[in-house]
């Protein structure tokens, strides 16, 4: 969830607005900054997920 806050809330939507405005893409530069925002937090999850399995796969061998 909290991947979620900052991916969204500090990535995608700074990021989407500078496209959209600052840039003039209008609304795909909105959508596109919310979309690398959702890739971003697409690997942070991953990331995250690969550490949990690894460590669980560690304490299992050792048992």
């Amino acid at each position: 969830m909290l991947s979620h806050l900052v991916g969204y809330w500090m990535v995608g939507l700074p990021l989407g607005y500078f496209l959209c405005y600052r840039l003039r893409w209008g609304a795909i530069g909105l959508w596109a900054g919310l979309c690398v925002a959702l890739i971003l937090i697409g690997l942070v999850l991953l990331g995250a997920w690969h550490r949990k399995v690894r460590a669980h796969a560690r304490a299992a061998a050792g048992t």
